[in-house]
């Protein structure tokens, strides 16, 4: 044995040892097969690419290796091969996919040869992974693409040119902005697309890239059809595998925007200097101006501080007595004053008295302060301010001959003073009087803050009057309307009792006639006249009277009943067969059809019985009354956005127009003296509008009259509307 046998190794000298090393240990697959395509053997290789252990592929057709989409075209392949047996080298641009034991598409490529044995020619098929490599191609693939996209969609313009200027590719942005197609550039170098100086300026920028060894930015100027453009130009050579340069790649953006801007820039830039330059003493002078509108912004600030602190106490406090504290302090605070009074006319305009002193913490002003004292108009500081109507400053108290209280002032050490009058809507009612123990200068804003203070203490005052008077006004108006509701009430009484009277005879005539009947039975059952088989009949005819007794007083005491209005769901057909019982006698006396087209259940309506009933009867009756002897009354419902109509219609001779307007008006009437209070539609609208519904009158001369009350619907209605 020799050693490298003894080692493990194949001997070099041991051809059959010698394949059976490369074949187990090459790093492609090999399969081998027989004519018919069934496995022979496969290397380590094989069985790590397509999942297989070695013994699970002999034996096999070679067809488990394709995927199944492809078997069938193998076979034909497979077999032609086997016809015309030839050798076919690995990688000739065939797309192949090997199928792996778990189903899924292995990319390969495979190299096939015919071999001759002992046993007959096999086929050895030599397959290689070449999954890497695809995704590698496809990786590649994209990242052209997507810098195609790039180069191709840019707003920049993008060419590249050979060693000698020739251009190699220009990109769409460039044949948009010079007309150009991309064919007829390529080949040609600058001095054939564009004039000889902006050639040749561009040429030299290109070799200085050369030359330079790396990218270079210039400003390089091209022609456009609104004249030259400016454009931003970053060159760069393009190296070959060698690290020589082939070409030279350039990436130009148009900046004449940007470059019209700057040139605009600079000259604005000029005339800004020149403009700061002129009117730096005007700056001077506005600077002086602002001081002052900052100081005088500084007192706006104040007085609306103030100011803002009278308004939350007049408009938190319910009357001047217990405002006047926190008014006074914050007066005094805003005129660094040591004791304030506040002086308010009476209710006649008699004498002005004091209402309020305010004294500052630290100053006892008990000596000085006369609270209830009062002037008469002109007279001391505050009657003088109420009669004038003008403020008073005082700089010093012992020269003011109407001042009263002059050795008072001197006690205490109060020296100066200022009063300002208290602005009514129409007058002045009263004042507002500030002391200061030292002499004091009028400020320049303390005469607006008196002026506002003033006129907002007489609004607050004239507001409250106003108040006052508005509660007054509000409680008559109460006792006024509940005394109208009262005649209202008698009104509306009045007009059912008249209603009464007319409805009275039938209503009478409607009781007799059962009322002889269960009168005669009686008798003759009082008499023994009946036969003992005929008393029942008798007896029902009896009861048969009294019910329609009962009905008709029943009817009738339901019409005429006072009572508070009490709503309830009402059904329209029942309610108007009760009002047409008691219309009976009127109807039967003027021989008129009534056509009651509402049926039973038909229509709900939420009102009162006793008020609805007598709003229907006032409108049946102005009906019966209209409608010739021997015409028609016609009574039907309709619904609309949840309200139900009663409509009651005749075939009378129809209202004027001018008459139509008025048919409402209370004591309204067009019917003979005797016959008519003019309240019955008066009434009848009050009623169905307390209700929340609503009374329309449709009429025309010769065609009748129809009436329709409005009323809202009860619930079942409201929900079927």
């Amino acid at each position: 044995m020799t050693g490298a046998a003894a080692m493990g190794r194949p001997d070099p000298t041991d051809s059959a040892a010698l394949f059976e090393a490369l074949f187990d240990f090459a790093p492609d697959a090999i399969v081998l097969c027989d004519p018919t395509g069934v496995i022979l053997r496969v290397n380590r290789q094989a069985g790590r690419l397509f999942g297989y252990a070695l013994e699970e592929l002999v034996g096999k057709p070679v067809e488990i290796l394709v995927p199944d989409r492809q078997r069938d075209a193998h076979r034909r392949h497979r077999m032609d091969f086997s016809a015309q047996p030839r050798t076919r080298a690995m990688g000739i641009g065939l797309e192949l996919a090997g199928r792996h034991k778990d189903g899924r598409d292995i990319p390969i490529e495979v190299a096939l040869a015919p071999i001759a044995g002992a046993g007959g020619e096999v086929t050895l098929a030599i397959v290689r992974d070449v999954t890497q490599r695809r995704e590698a191609e496809h990786a590649v693939r994209e990242s052209q693409r997507r810098l195609s996209a790039i180069v191709e969609n840019t707003t920049a313009v993008i060419y590249m040119k050979d060693l000698g200027g020739r251009y190699l590719m220009i990109n769409r942005r460039f044949e948009e902005l010079f007309g150009v197609r991309r064919e007829d550039v390529v080949g040609r170098d600058d001095r054939d697309l564009w004039p000889a100086d902006l050639a040749a300026a561009f040429m030299a920028n290109d070799r200085n890239v050369l030359h330079a060894g790396g990218a270079l930015q210039f400003e390089e100027s091209a022609p456009h059809p609104d004249g030259p453009h400016t454009y931003l130009s970053v060159k760069f050579p393009l190296l070959g595998d060698d690290g020589e340069p082939y070409a030279v790649c350039g990436i130009s953006t148009d900046i004449t925007d940007r470059k019209r801007a700057e040139e605009s820039l600079l000259e604005a830039h000029g005339q800004l200097e020149r403009r700061v330059a002129e009117r730096t003493s005007d700056l001077t002078a506005a600077v002086a101006a602002l001081k002052e509108q900052i100081v005088e912004r500084a007192r706006a600030e104040r007085r609306l501080s103030v100011q803002y602190s009278w308004t939350r106490v007049l408009a938190e406090a319910p009357t001047l007595a217990e405002a006047s504290p926190a008014l006074l302090e914050a007066m005094c605070g805003a005129a660094r004053a040591d004791v304030g009074e506040l002086w308010l006319a009476d209710e006649r305009g008699e004498v002005v008295q004091c209402l309020d002193v305010w004294a500052a913490a630290d100053f006892d002003a008990s000596a000085f302060v006369a609270p209830g004292a009062r002037f008469a108009r002109g007279q001391g500081l505050p009657g003088q301010v109420w009669a004038g109507g003008t403020p008073i400053f005082i700089d010093d108290l012992a020269d003011f001959a109407p001042f009263a209280r002059v050795k008072e002032a001197k006690t205490v050490g109060l020296r100066s003073a200022l009063a300002f009058p208290i602005r009514g809507q129409r007058e002045v009612i009263g004042a507002v009087a500030l002391f200061f123990r030292e002499g004091h200068s009028l400020d320049q804003e303390l005469p607006a803050l008196t002026e506002a203070l003033g006129s907002q203490i007489g609004q607050f005052v004239g507001r409250r009057h106003a108040e006052q008077a508005l509660r007054r006004a509000h409680d008559d108006l109460a006792v006024a309307n509940l005394r109208l509701r009262e005649e209202q009430a008698k009104l509306v009484q009045a007009e059912k009792l008249s209603s009464l009277g007319l409805l009275a005879s039938g209503v009478a005539h409607e009781v007799n006639n059962p009322l002889s009947g269960v009168m005669g039975c009686l008798k003759a059952l009082h008499e023994g006249r009946v036969a003992d088989e005929r008393r029942g009949e008798y007896l029902e005819t009896m009861r048969e009277g009294l019910e329609r007794i009962q009905v008709t007083v029943q009817g009738l005491l339901d019409f005429a009943r006072q009572r508070p209005p009490a709503p309830t769901d009402l059904d329209v057909h029942e309610l108007l067969a009760s009002c047409l019982r008691l219309l009976a006698p009127v109807t039967r006396h003027k021989d008129l059809r009534v056509d009651l087209g509402v049926p039973p259940g038909a229509a709900h309506v939420r009102a009162d019985r006793s008020q609805l009933m007598q709003a229907a009867v006032n409108v049946l009756l102005n009906a019966a009354y209209a409608a010739p002897n021997g015409g028609q009354i016609v009574i039907s419902s309709g619904s609309k956005n949840g309200a139900v109509g009663i409509c009651v219609a005749d075939d009378g001779p129809g209202i004027p127009a001018d008459v139509l307007q008025r048919v409402c008006d209370p004591f309204f009437t067009t019917k003979p003296e005797g016959e008519g209070t003019g309240l019955g539609l008066a009434v009848t609208l009050g009623i169905v509008r307390a209700h929340g519904g609503d009374l329309d009158i449709q009429s025309q001369e010769g065609h009748g009259t129809t009436v329709t009350l409005w009323l809202p619907g009860a619930a079942e209605e409201v929900l079927r509307a």
